[in-house]
């Protein structure tokens, strides 16, 4: 896993895409996606304050996932 900061926005292609909504304890909501059907998340985006940040997923699964 990858944990980056954007200082504008995060994006990514959308074809194949799925996105689920989550909010954290603090409030603050994440977006997560998942690309064709696979269960295991591809990137968590959220957004704090003013800037973006995202963690890439690169090969976690199961429950190292979650």
């Amino acid at each position: 896993m990858t944990l980056l900061h954007y200082p504008y926005r995060f994006g990514v292609c959308g074809t194949g895409l799925e996105e689920k909504t989550m909010t954290r304890r603090d409030g603050c909501t994440a977006n997560i996606g998942y690309y064709d059907g696979n269960l295991n998340w591809f990137f968590v985006a959220f957004r704090d304050s003013s800037d973006y940040y995202a963690a890439e997923n690169h090969g976690l699964s199961g429950a190292d996932a979650e």
